[in-house]
């Protein structure tokens, strides 16, 4: 609600000061001390007035049976935490679940698809259908909406990212298919408290939390210039698996993926069952089953070695460094040393994307 307070900037308003509460009592002449923190910011911030509004607006989110995810919580989805410019908030509705799945990866592409885009996402969906795979998009027309739609029908969970409120789907026409996505596991998700309108500013704000959420991200298609490119590029700087399915040459539509190709910022997709070994995945989890676990009192290693290893084998099959480091308590200093030692002793993997897999020892 303060002009020029940004998920960036409410990150380091909340670290000088201590907590969010701390930002709206601390006098003005300590906010001054503040990096970028001026005359104008420091007199929105210096007032007591937003506080009760917050807390009915947080009231209200509750009162509708929303979830509430507040960044530097245990509980804010780990993958988004990891990136730089990740929202202060999130509102949530549906089975939270699908956040936190062994892999995430989001699906995007024109909103005016063609048969063949079409086409592939069902591919892409079906090919991750058996490997507990969420699939993550923004509910728009063209590719978007068919990725939730093929997740839908492969029975693999899905979540919505929408530029609105929770409350206001958009476009309305796909309400239909977000109760759907409800009524099978799957997850609506927002920055916007309820009742925010979709605005032209929040489509590119809203494929960062698309990118942000998803190990790797999938472009099908996409022209020149588009939200499409916009998330594909925001996942390559985060770090994350891109990949473009390949179109023909001098179709507009196609002209997106075969830059992000040509210029090796995407992986090549000729084929959707490629897409698990390109992500270095192993065989799904129901071909994994009768693998006996570590005998922890056996291994001669470090107790937080051990416990490293516990918490793969307990939220695994693959995991975030940033997750292992919450999960254990270890700062990602330290904990970046113990997986090298575990990796060089045969016990993990090391995957693309700052992702690690457990070795079963059988």
């Amino acid at each position: 609600m303060v002009p020029g307070v940004g998920p960036v900037a409410a990150r380091q308003l909340v670290g000088y000061c201590g907590s969010a509460e701390a930002v709206f009592t601390m006098p003005k002449a300590h906010l001054h001390k503040i990096p970028g923190v001026g005359t104008t910011l420091t007199n929105g911030l210096n007032t007591a007035a937003l506080v009760p509004v917050a807390t009915q607006q947080y009231q209200a989110a509750m009162d509708q049976g929303l979830r509430v995810f507040l960044y530097g919580q245990a509980d804010y989805p780990a993958r988004l935490a990891a990136c730089y410019d990740a929202p202060f908030v999130l509102f949530a509705s549906g089975q939270m679940a699908a956040l936190d799945a062994a892999h995430m990866v989001a699906i995007v592409g024109s909103r005016k698809s063609t048969a063949y885009g079409t086409e592939q996402t069902q591919a892409i969906v079906k090919a991750l259908a058996p490997f507990g795979a969420t699939v993550i998009s923004g509910l728009a027309y063209g590719i978007d909406i068919a990725a939730h739609e093929a997740a839908l029908a492969e029975n693999v969970p899905t979540v919505a990212v929408l530029p609105g409120g929770i409350d206001k789907v958009y476009p309305q026409q796909h309400y239909r298919v977000t109760q759907q996505i409800l009524v099978q596991g799957g997850t609506l998700l927002s920055e916007h408290v309820p009742g925010t309108k979709a605005e032209p500013h929040h489509f590119p704000a809203r494929n960062r939390i698309i990118a942000g959420l998803a190990d790797a991200l999938v472009v099908v298609e996409a022209y020149a210039k588009g939200g499409a490119l916009i998330t594909a590029g925001l996942a390559f700087d985060y770090d994350r698996e891109v990949l473009a399915v390949p179109g023909t040459i001098g179709r507009g539509a196609s002209a997106g993926c075969n830059t992000l190709i040509a210029s090796q910022k995407a992986q090549l997709l000729t084929h959707a069952d490629q897409l698990p070994a390109l992500l270095g995945w192993d065989a799904p989890p129901a071909a994994a089953k009768g693998q006996q676990s570590f005998d922890f009192e056996a291994l001669e290693i470090s107790e937080q070695e051990k416990a490293i290893l516990r918490i793969l084998e307990d939220r695994g099959p693959e995991m975030l460094i940033e997750e292992i480091s919450s999960s254990c308590q270890i700062p990602l200093n330290q904990l970046a040393n113990h997986l090298l030692q575990l990796e060089l002793n045969g016990f993990i993997k090391a995957l693309p994307g700052k992702k690690f897999r457990i070795k079963h020892k059988g």
